[in-house]
């Protein structure tokens, strides 16, 4: 057998899973796949910190479980943590199975300990069998080229750096190393899913159709990742062209939407639907007979899931979330002070009377609610070069240093302007946002921070290039959007 560790590396690299200055948080069962992890990642210059979920549902062998992998952190001399939940009330609530239950709450625990802990990456054990389960799984269950992708290397914060690995190379590998493991009695109950694909379906397909079947699979998600990329792609390009933010969603124009292939359409609606927070609720059957309302003549509007709205409009789609009555901002009896305040701010509702004249006063633990989702404002110390500036578009750092007296949050005003380049040019914010392509109707509704001479930021994303972070920053101003989850 090819040295695993080697083929690891390469294919870490060849992924572009984590840097070696970046802490790793590892999610380790006890189980032959996370022993296996863990022994190979501790051969990584790498920091690591262990985190083992416990939960809830096998009483005293899940404490022996915790218990293991807790001797398992000391004997490697790794830094542990855990974290419990409770499975058996989560499926109650909220009517789900119990193995999509345990990912849930699993990947959530994972993401609180590795933003405690200051992890940059959360690495699990999946493999090449794995990855078979979860396409038999969902071809079983009805899915899409998406679906047939699988499981990614990498979506961040999650890396999976055993996927090219099958379950038998794995075990080798453990026996080979005589590394302790403990085995999860529930993985023999064929009354789960998982289980009766793991134990019954791959052995039988692999015994009477073919002995690389679980190659074949992992194969097949490969060539669909490939195929869904191309397609978001297009979809991307597309939507920077066509796509346009309207009252508290996006709107389209029909023509040049009817001339994508219909592949290309789904993707652009459910990009649009996700923006939202799209969640299972969101088949593809939803966003096919939005494809199709496209072709509707008149005006019609559409029910969606999740509170969401399709409306079509002669030659426009839009998708959003419909307005009520008073959801433009609600100001406070003192709008000049912004501590501690939330309140909603949604870009293209019908302003109240006297609302265009409001400017809030931009203070740490100021928040407000956008149809983007959270926005929140923290004044904090910069540590300099030691400190990496996110490079995320909801994440945004204003130096404060050099903003003049107040920051103000408020609406574009005519006449505003902010600093283009480097070289200091000045650019109207109202070019800026006819250069964007924003419809008339909208600009006037774009929301920006500005100090006592100029604009610093326009929402969502564009800073003024004098309020960049710089070697003599000694204090940020971070405005981080919290996009809504599923």
């Amino acid at each position: 057998m090819e040295d695993v560790l080697t083929r690891m590396k390469e294919y870490c690299e060849k992924n572009q899973l984590f840097s070696p200055e970046e802490t790793l948080l590892l999610g380790i069962s006890g189980g032959k796949d996370s022993v296996c992890l863990l022994d190979l990642m501790c051969q990584m210059p790498n920091p690591l910190v262990i985190c083992h979920v416990n939960h809830g549902i096998r009483g005293e062998e899940s404490d022996r479980d915790e218990a293991f992998v807790k001797s398992l952190a000391e004997r490697y001399h790794v830094p542990f943590t855990s974290s419990c939940v409770d499975v058996p009330v989560y499926v109650r609530e909220n009517k789900c199975s119990v193995e999509e239950g345990a990912r849930i709450l699993r990947h959530q625990a994972l993401r609180e300990k590795a933003q405690e802990m200051g992890a940059h990456k959360i690495v699990l054990a999946h493999t090449m069998n794995d990855q078979a389960e979860t396409l038999l799984f969902r071809m079983a269950r009805g899915t899409g080229i998406s679906g047939l992708s699988g499981m990614e290397p990498k979506r961040d914060p999650i890396i999976r750096p055993l996927l090219f690995l099958t379950t038998e190379e794995v075990y080798a590998y453990v026996e080979i190393h005589h590394l302790a493991y403990v085995v999860d009695a529930s993985n023999a109950d064929l009354r789960y899913s998982r289980n009766y694909i793991r134990q019954e379906l791959i052995p039988g397909m692999k015994e009477h159709l073919n002995r690389k079947t679980v190659e074949h699979l992992a194969a097949l998600s490969e060539k669909a990742r490939a195929y869904q990329n191309l397609v978001e792609e297009i979809a991307g390009k597309y939507e920077e062209e066509h796509l346009t933010e309207e009252l508290s969603g996006y709107a389209l124009d029909l023509p040049s939407f009817q001339e994508l292939h219909p592949v290309v359409q789904v993707a652009v609606i459910a990009d649009i639907c996700q923006r939202f927070g799209a969640g299972k609720d969101f088949s593809r059957e939803v966003y096919e007979n939005l494809c199709h309302a496209a072709g509707d003549r008149g005006e019609k509007k559409y029910d969606l899931p999740g509170g969401l709205e399709g409306r079509v409009s002669y030659q426009r789609m839009w998708i959003g979330r419909p307005s009520h009555p008073g959801s433009g901002m609600r100001k406070s009896s003192n709008p000049e002070s912004g501590m501690g305040k939330t309140f909603c701010l949604n870009p293209g509702e019908a302003p109240d009377e006297s609302e265009e004249l409001v400017s809030y006063v931009v203070r740490s633990g100021m928040s407000c609610e956008t149809h983007l989702g959270k926005v929140d404002f923290c004044i904090r110390e910069w540590t300099g070069e030691t400190e990496e500036i996110p490079k995320k578009d909801y994440t945004k750092c204003l130096d404060c240093g050099k903003m003049k007296g107040q920051v103000h949050l408020r609406k574009a005003r005519p006449g505003d302007w902010f600093i283009l380049d480097e070289t200091g040019h000045r650019k109207k914010v109202s070019r800026y946002l006819i250069d964007r392509k924003i419809p008339e109707s909208q600009r006037t509704n774009t929301w920006v921070l500005a100090d006592e001479e100029h604009v610093l930021m326009i929402f969502p994303d564009r800073l003024g290039r004098d309020v960049y972070v710089g070697e003599e920053t000694k204090k940020v101003l971070v405005v981080k959007i919290s996009r809504n989850e599923p």
